[in-house]
């Protein structure tokens, strides 16, 4: 992967780069004013190398090669004689100007091309870590969805094979369902009109509870519960214990209640 914006590794502002760079220079020049009377008038420019190679490594190149310009000045005028005046520049003093520039822009571009190696192996290593982070969200989500689907499916094949104790069920949106289990415990020869009218069977007293229970719209989640319903049969109101079974089927709510006696009973 070819990294194009790694000539931008600099996190300073123009103003912080301006500011650093004059304040790094003004501090070689100094430390070397301090120590001049002891090393004149060797090593004119070497704090000057030092902090141009300090500006290239904090600001980039632009600041270190103006920082080089002013190194000339500065090391012309006060550290090479006569001193405190440029005067006439002799051979030495041009060798001297060259030896500085050269080495210093050299090692300048130098550690510029080694700072955009590493901004960019930098950003090469984010970008993977972030495909590597979307990789795992798409194979969690894989393991999700597969997760759900078993237990989808093992849901579906428990209703199948439960599906004879079945007494109303309710999925998703849809109006509650009448199975023939209802009918046989309500001894409702026909369908036809229990149908539309089955809450007519349920006691009053029940009937509210009941169709809270069977309310998908609360406790999603997987839960079995159990209910006391008195249903009429032959005229007379009799109580039942029925069980409150929810699950998700196919991602759709489904609310099933079971009269387990019958399957114990055939």
């Amino acid at each position: 992967m070819h990294i194009k914006n790694n000539k931008v590794w600099v996190k300073y502002s123009l103003a912080e780069r301006i500011i650093g760079t004059i304040f790094i220079l003004l501090t070689a020049l100094m430390i070397r004013l301090t120590i001049h009377s002891y090393v004149e008038p060797y090593a004119p420019f070497h704090f000057f190398i030092v902090a141009c190679l300090l500006i290239v490594i904090l600001f980039g190149y632009w600041p270190a090669l103006i920082g080089v310009l002013i190194s000339i000045i500065l090391g012309g005028y006060f550290f090479i004689r006569p001193y405190n005046d440029f005067g006439t520049l002799a051979t030495t003093d041009w060798l001297e100007f060259f030896n500085f520039s050269s080495v210093t822009v050299i090692t300048i571009f130098i550690i510029e091309q080694l700072q955009r190696s590493i901004y960019a192996q930098n950003l090469l290593l984010k970008v993977l870590e972030s495909r590597h982070y979307v990789m795992l969200l798409n194979e969690n989500e894989r393991v999700f969805f597969e997760r759900n689907n078993n237990s989808a499916r093992s849901a579906f094949e428990e209703f199948l094979a439960n599906i004879d104790n079945i007494v109303l069920l309710k999925y998703g949106d849809s109006d509650i369902n009448v199975h023939p289990l209802f009918l046989k415990i309500t001894q409702t020869k026909t369908n036809s009109s229990i149908e539309n009218d089955w809450q007519s069977t349920v006691h009053p007293d029940d009937l509210q509870v009941l169709l809270t229970k069977m309310d998908n719209s609360k406790d999603a989640d997987n839960l079995s519960d159990q209910i006391q319903i008195r249903l009429l049969k032959n005229g007379v109101f009799s109580q039942y214990t029925l069980h409150i079974e929810k699950f998700l089927l196919a991602r759709q709510r489904v609310t099933a209640l079971r009269y387990l006696k019958y399957q114990n009973s055939t």
